[in-house]
């Protein structure tokens, strides 16, 4: 009697093992499945939010102490900068460029942070620029905008650097040697390039190639810009 009593013991513990062992296995098959499906979940999130991610940083950067975000507007690629004027009022001010501002080579000379917010500005054209009627032309209406708004000159004036149009036509003559004691940017045809012919001096020559590139009309923003925010901070 004590030998099958001893028999029957064994046989429960065995059971109780096997009871204990079986559900620890099922627990962690579970759990690998689990961890596999999240696993599975996260994998297939990333293919489709990765590229939207990437593209996404894409269109934003920031250069020349600016914003910049790439935007579509009937079809054309646009770069819009948003930043504080330049006059300390603490009002942002938008501009929105054709070209990237991180492409645009146009040399340049000299600091474009000096401007006379008190007296205003002209800008003055040569003749060949003002017969312009094309991305020149379009441009302009951006720069006065920029240096009235965005840079807080108030009031801007048009001229020309032409002394006999200037007689003929009772149009204002201005350049680098006659400012009237205000800012004067000479827009004028040749070898693209923005500079300052006189240091210190409040007066920028603005030289595009022909009556289609307005980038170095886009590379004096971006660089007047970048200037005044330097020699503020």
């Amino acid at each position: 009697m004590a030998k099958k009593k001893r028999t029957k013991k064994n046989v429960v513990v065995k059971e109780e093992v096997v009871n204990e062992i079986l559900p620890k296995k099922v627990e962690e098959k579970e759990n690998r499945q689990l961890i596999w499906f999240f696993a599975i979940i996260i994998i297939i999130f990333l293919s489709f939010m990765g590229p939207y991610w990437y593209i996404q940083s894409s269109k934003s950067f920031t250069y020349g102490g600016v914003d910049w975000f790439v935007e579509e507007y009937a079809n054309l690629e646009v770069f819009h900068g948003r930043f504080a004027a330049l006059d300390g009022n603490q009002v942002n001010y938008n501009v929105y460029l054709r070209n990237d501002p991180r492409e645009n080579n146009v040399y340049t000379e000299g600091k474009f942070s000096k401007f006379n917010l008190r007296n205003g500005g002209y800008v003055s054209f040569s003749p060949e620029v003002d017969s312009c009627r094309g991305e020149v032309a379009r441009i302009m209406t951006d720069l006065g905008s920029f240096l009235k708004a965005g840079v807080g000159m108030k009031i801007i004036d048009s001229a020309t650097n032409d002394i006999n149009i200037s007689k003929s036509t009772g149009t204002t003559y201005a350049d680098c040697s006659v400012t009237n004691g205000k800012t004067v940017v000479v827009v004028q045809i040749g070898e693209p390039s923005v500079v300052q012919p006189v240091e210190g001096k409040d007066c920028y020559v603005i030289t595009v190639k022909n009556c289609e590139d307005g980038l170095p009309v886009e590379k004096f923003m971006i660089k007047a810009i970048a200037d005044v925010q330097e020699k503020t901070f």
